[in-house]
């Protein structure tokens, strides 16, 4: 198994759409990425380093894929359509985190 986080950091002057994210953007991204081996996600919201502490991340989400070659499938098939929603929620610029899952 393998995973890509998408981060979305509580940038000053900038916004983030929770409701849109939530409704929209992440069935978008379930619909797409599933036929080429998405297998789970998990989105986080409000993150932070340590509980009562200012939000450092407006949101974040796990996409588990079956595969590195899965996730590569998909982000070529399907990227250019995920990353033209993201306008539509936020102008944050997000980061990504890649790796294998430890069985």
């Amino acid at each position: 198994m393998y995973f890509m986080t998408v981060n979305y950091p509580v940038t000053a002057g900038k916004s983030f759409n929770q409701q849109y994210y939530l409704n929209n953007h992440l069935p978008l991204v379930q619909s797409l990425f599933s036929k080429h081996g998405l297998s789970a996600m998990s989105p986080k919201l409000a993150l932070g380093y340590a509980p009562g502490k200012p939000d450092a991340f407006y949101a974040s989400v796990d996409l588990i894929f079956d595969s590195l070659e899965s996730l590569k499938l998909a982000l070529k098939a399907e990227g250019k359509k995920v990353n033209a929603d993201v306008k539509n929620y936020t102008d944050v610029e997000p980061s990504y985190i890649f790796g294998e899952i430890a069985d």
